[in-house]
């Protein structure tokens, strides 16, 4: 069956991410969305969401994350609506135009509390500085010790995506990603699933659209 599969690959803490993905989703328009998360993780996510709309839920969840970690609340409060992005972005696109989410993760709870507790330690900027930066990379140095469990979550992904190029008809299908994914020095997801001729997209070029 024809399938053309888009790979975007994303930092997830982009403070434009939401703007660029929604360019992406409009641009190619998928029949399918496929994101890095599993559905146990959206749970989480939907609390969040529901704390957003009370001003003083909101300031609950700041007051008690600040407590766990010692992080500078005014990064805290700048970065909240970054937070889970791309799964809220392709959930509302999938919604509005009845197209179905396909979720294609099982996570790594150690790797994103890392990456959680380093972004709440320093300036939002600087982390968009650093995300601006990765984006002008076609090949992200991974470390070492990160890379068996990124192949896992890439073989388990591509158990996911593999199956969508063997139905009938013809079909678009959009798969978000962290950039270490796609773009990452080892056998990544793309390399995984080159066979099918994947279009490989970095967030940013949305702004060229």
């Amino acid at each position: 069956m024809p399938l053309d599969l888009y790979l975007i690959g994303l930092g997830h803490y982009d403070l434009q991410g939401s703007q660029r993905l929604e360019k992406l989703l409009l641009q190619i328009f998928p029949d399918i969305v496929s994101v890095e998360y599993d559905k146990q993780a959206v749970k989480g996510i939907n609390l969040l969401e529901k704390a957003k709309k009370s001003p003083q839920a909101m300031r609950a969840f700041i007051e008690n994350l600040c407590a766990k970690g010692n992080y500078n609340p005014e990064n805290v409060r700048q970065i909240i609506p970054v937070l889970n992005f791309e799964y809220f972005v392709a959930r509302d696109y999938c919604k509005k135009w009845g197209k179905p989410l396909l979720f294609s993760d099982f996570g790594d709870k150690n790797l994103s509390q890392r990456d959680f507790d380093l972004i709440l330690s320093r300036p939002v900027q600087a982390t968009q500085e650093l995300i601006e930066r990765v984006y002008q990379n076609n090949v992200i140095p991974i470390p070492p010790e990160e890379v068996p469990n990124l192949m896992k979550r890439d073989e388990y992904t591509e158990t996911k995506l593999r199956p969508l190029a063997a139905g009938r008809g013809s079909r678009k299908v959009l798969h978000v990603a962290g950039a270490w994914h796609l773009f990452g020095n080892y056998c990544n997801l793309y390399e995984r699933v080159r066979d099918l001729n994947p279009c490989r997209i970095m967030l940013k070029q949305a702004d060229y659209f």
